[in-house]
């Protein structure tokens, strides 16, 4: 986030008031036309894994089935939901996790939601496509104190003994380690060397559960979170809904 949309969404928030009710539907149409924004325009979509968090602490009101955001859904993006709180809705957020390969997450009143909702990497960590593809991402960024341009390559660290195997965290190492940033680009091969790099960064490695694989990984999280298993009753005033969008951007020329 840019800081001119910090100050955009500050400017937002401020002119808005609770009013009561939770429209599901038009969080989704919202959602999945941000999603076709995106993904029909090269500068902003890596067109590669992408996953909606949905988050509510009410009931919808909208009437939404499930089925309808799987078939708004052609990109085939992982839709996780949220249900913050005792009395908010189960049953919808559920359906529509199950619906889109996605998992549900039940929090209590005072649970740790912001804990619960930053682990939706290890959905994508998790997958042995990507833990033993062993790609390197390539980053192109500005020191924060010196303000001079450096290069990373960084590939993440697992836990292999560990079934599934384990996110540990990411390792990077500066080009400049090696080679200063002058010299790498006074090199005659530097473009075709670039161009390599963003190509690399850039490969796309699709996420895909199998159905058995995908509950086993419910089943982590919650006996609830299988689909198919007992949902809870839901009975409260709608307060919010609240929808996220995240998409992984590559290193671009």
């Amino acid at each position: 986030a840019s800081e001119e949309n910090k100050v955009r969404l500050r400017s937002w928030l401020a002119q808005q008031s609770p009013d009561g009710g939770t429209d599901f539907r038009s969080a989704f149409n919202e959602a999945f036309s941000v999603i076709g924004r995106s993904i029909n325009s090269d500068a902003t979509s890596s067109r590669c894994n992408g996953v909606i968090l949905f988050l509510t602490d009410g009931v919808d009101s909208s009437g939404l089935e499930a089925q309808e955001t799987a078939d708004q859904n052609s990109v085939g993006f992982k839709i996780f939901t949220y249900t913050f709180g005792d009395g908010a809705d189960r049953e919808i957020p559920k359906a529509i996790a199950c619906a889109n390969e996605g998992v549900w997450y039940g929090i209590p009143d005072g649970g740790a939601l912001s804990n619960v909702m930053a682990s939706y990497y290890s959905y994508f960590a998790s997958s042995p496509l990507l833990a033993d593809s062993q790609q390197i991402r390539w980053t192109e960024y500005s020191d924060v104190t010196t303000r001079n341009d450096l290069i990373s390559g960084c590939l993440p660290a697992y836990d292999r003994s560990a079934m599934p195997e384990q996110l540990i965290g990411v390792v990077c190492m500066d080009l400049s380690i090696v080679i200063s940033l002058v010299d790498f680009r006074s090199k005659p091969d530097y473009d075709t060397a670039r161009a390599s790099m963003i190509q690399e960064t850039g490969r796309c490695f699709r996420v895909s559960y199998n159905e058995s694989t995908l509950q086993d990984y419910r089943q982590m999280v919650s006996p609830e979170a299988v689909c198919g298993s007992a949902k809870g009753a839901t009975h409260v005033k709608t307060l919010l809904a609240v929808l996220l969008f995240i998409s992984v951007f590559p290193m671009t020329s």
